[in-house]
Parts: structure tokens; C-alpha cells; sequence
């Protein structure tokens, strides 16, 4: 039987939402449950100068209450059987008896490099045999975190002590600082200066980058977890992925800057290479470009479930017209982009199949997470088509 693609809450063309029917929730066993609830988001015209809307200030979310969720297929509470990198770096981040050094973290770029460039610094401190303990210039919040969940007020901003903590809590075991502290750890954006054991080796830098990703999310907070299942309870009719699910993540916006751009029809033709004639395909859509959401709904097959990214759906009032601009954006939402942004990854790979640009650190994320975790567990389940590959 063909079924009806998903659009929840989706407002594009008159021809789209006509061709396409969006069914309603259904909290199936979670009627007992609440799941995470936001505050309305509230935005001022002065600091959205480059957006089209004219009002003065409106309220982008309004949930309706009480907010049923969904579950995760895929537990991410305790990962315990990590690879013996990653256990490696767990063990070192974990012995107070190493001295600690502060890595000061800038909020420039994405969420992804974020991570990445913390990979890249563990390696360079291992190698000067100190331990890592991630800090921000002049004390200022991490641009990633949920203000609001996160408790980043000015009243108690101490109460998180590394940008990592509200996410990912045991990357950093609190430790008391040591007299080392000042000690700088060599530069990880400036690859002439990179760890010994990562110069010049590409397969070397590709297993450390997945393995500190599967460090990093062998253990995520329950936050993390509360938003994902809010997310999937708004997403998915019975409130949990179809096990027959496809990620397809697409990064258009100003990332021509660095490869190029991938047509919708590259995408298309991906889907189709994967499903081969099954007529009961359902994709999960990771972007937040409107623009790319749009083309791939036109252009995908009328009986392709799609379901469309939450980050898109409920923060495309606060974009800019042109570009990604994630930073800026997430910025003028008081960091809540960030930790939707987190709780999508684990959507994501709710799937067994995938349409990737490992050229994007948002879909390398996936992947590596995919290939250190899902596959060890799964017996290799998945399968991948990545339309550009890359790494940083």
C-alpha cells in the first residue's frame, strides 16, 4: 500500500502541501509521559535586521500542552563497549592524577567544528602528557548552549564548568585544576602543529576524529535525550522511527565556500540506489536550508515518507535570507539551535541507512558515530552513500 508522505508542520507551496498529507500524532504508549517543554522564543526586529519579517517582536514556538514524546530506538545513555581509542581516551580524561591544562575554546564556526577542534587538542595533549579541560575566552557561555536548559544566566553562569558538560558530561571528569593550567595546548586548527601520531597520516586522523566523537557521546545527558524523544514524538506517528528509515542530510547554504554544492537530483538518485523498488520508503530530511527542503519534496517520488528536520521547522523564523549563518543563528535563539542540533544527530541515526556529505562536519558527525557505534553493535547493519567526501 502506498502511504502518504510526512510533513508535520511544514508550511511550503500550495502545490506540495496538496500532494502531500500530514497525518497527526499518535502518543500510542506515551500518553503517561511529558516530554521536554520550551519557552516561547522570542526575537526582536533589531537583532534580525536582515530577515524579512516586519513585526516588531513574535513568538516562534508555542507547544501544545502537555507535549507527548517519543522513544529512541538506540539507547545512548551508557555505551559501554567503546573501541579501544576511544576507551583510551576516556581512561586518560578520567585519571586526576594526570596534570590538567585549560583549552580555551573561541565561539567561532559550527557545532561540529567545535568537536572536532576538541579532538584535535586531546591528541596534542596526550602527546604533551596533560589532560584537557575545555574553557571559554573571558568566561563568556559556550554559543551552543541551551540558555534556558542549560542554566547560562548571569545569575548562575558557574554552574557548568566546561562547554561539553551540559551535552556531554563525562568528557570532561571534574578534576581539580592543577598547577599547570596555563600551559597552552598547541594550536588544533594549524595542522603543521598537530600531534605526532596524527602528522601526515589521514587514515590516523579519520579513526582519532571518530573515536573522540564516539568518546564524547557514549554517555549523553538526559537533556539530550528528553529533547530527542520531544523531537520524534512530534516527528513519527507512533512516536518512534520506522526501522526501515533513511537519513538524508543535506548542507547547502554558504558551504560552497569550501566543496561543491550537491544537486537535489544526486540526492534523489541516492534514495533510489538504496531503496531499489521498495514502495515503502521513509526519509528522515537533516537540513536547515528551507530552500533544499523545498526542492527535495518537489522532486522526490509522491509516495516517499519524509519527515522534516525539527530544527528547520521551528527555528526557519529566525534564519537569515542567505547563507547557513548556524553561529548567527543559533546565537539569536539563546543557544536552543544547539541542543536540537545535538538531539537530531541522535535522530539520525535512528536510521540504518544514509545520504551523507562527509565534506560537511555535521554529516561526518554521523558517520563516524555510525561506523564506531551503531555498526560494532548491529553486525555492520548499515549502509552509506556519501555524495562528498572529506575531512578536516
Amino acid at each position: 500500500m502506498i502511504v502518504p508522505t510526512l510533513l508535520h508542520l511544514w508550511k511550503t507551496s500550495t502545490a506540495i502541501q496538496d500532494a502531500r498529507t500530514t497525518w497527526p500524532i499518535n502518543d500510542g504508549s506515551n500518553t503517561n509521559r511529558t516530554c521536554l517543554q520550551h519557552p516561547p522564543l522570542r526575537a526582536h526586529q533589531s537583532k534580525l535586521n536582515d530577515l524579512k519579517s516586519t513585526t516588531t517582536n513574535y513568538t516562534i514556538l508555542q507547544q501544545p500542552t502537555p507535549l507527548r514524546c517519543g522513544n529512541l530506538r538506540r539507547s545512548w545513555t551508557n555505551v559501554t563497549s567503546l573501541s579501544p581509542l576511544a576507551q583510551e581516551l576516556l581512561e586518560w580524561q578520567a585519571d586526576c592524577s594526570i596534570p590538567t591544562a585549560t583549552f580555551h575554546l573561541d565561539n567561532s564556526f559550527g557545532f561540529g567544528s567545535h568537536l572536532y577542534l576538541f579532538s584535535q587538542a586531546l591528541c596534542n595533549a596526550i602527546e604533551m602528557k596533560i589532560r584537557v579541560r575545555t574553557v571559554l575566552v573571558d568566561d563568556e557561555p559556550w554559543l551552543w548552549w541551551d540558555q534556558y536548559h542549560c542554566g547560562q544566566t548571569d545569575s548562575n553562569k558557574a554552574i557548568v564548568q566546561s562547554p561539553w558538560d551540559c551535552y556531554f558530561p563525562l568528557a570532561e571528569p571534574s578534576c581539580p585544576i592543577s598547577s599547570v593550567s596555563n600551559v597552552n595546548i598547541t594550536n588544533p586548527r594549524n595542522p603543521r602543529l598537530r600531534c605526532q601520531r596524527l602528522r601526515n597520516n589521514e587514515t590516523a586522523v579519520q579513526e582519532f576524529r571518530a573515536a573522540t566523537i564516539e568518546y564524547l557521546f557514549h554517555a549523553v545527558s538526559p537533556l539530550v535525550l528528553e529533547e530527542a524523544s520531544r523531537q520524534i514524538g512530534l516527528l513519527f506517528p507512533n512516536g518512534q522511527a520506522p526501522p526501515d528509515l533513511i537519513t538524508v542530510h543535506i548542507r547547502w547554504g554558504d558551504k560552497f565556500w569550501e566543496m561543491d554544492l550537491v544537486p537535489i537530483a544526486e540526492y534523489i538518485q541516492a534514495v533510489e540506489q538504496l531503496v531499489a523498488s521498495s514502495t515503502d520508503v521513509h526519509i528522515y530530511l537533516a537540513t536547515e536550508d528551507p530552500r533544499a527542503t523545498e526542492e527535495f519534496v518537489t522532486s522526490a517520488p509522491l509516495h516517499w515518507n519524509i519527515y522534516i528536520d525539527r530544527t528547520l521547522v521551528e527555528l526557519k523564523d529566525v534564519r537569515p535570507n542567505k547563507g547557513n549563518r548556524a553561529s548567527w543563528m543559533t546565537k539569536n535563539t539563546e543557544g536552543r539551535a544547539g541542543l536540537m542540533n545535538v538531539a537530531s544527530w541522535l535522530i539520525a541515526l535512528e536510521a540504518n541507512r544514509f545520504v551523507l556529505t562527509t565534506a560537511s562536519n555535521w554529516s561526518r558527525i554521523v558517520n563516524d558515530l555510525r561506523k564506531n557505534v551503531i555498526d560494532p553493535r548491529c553486525g555492520n547493519c548499515t549502509q552509506v552513500i556519501d555524495l562528498r567526501p572529506g575531512i578536516w
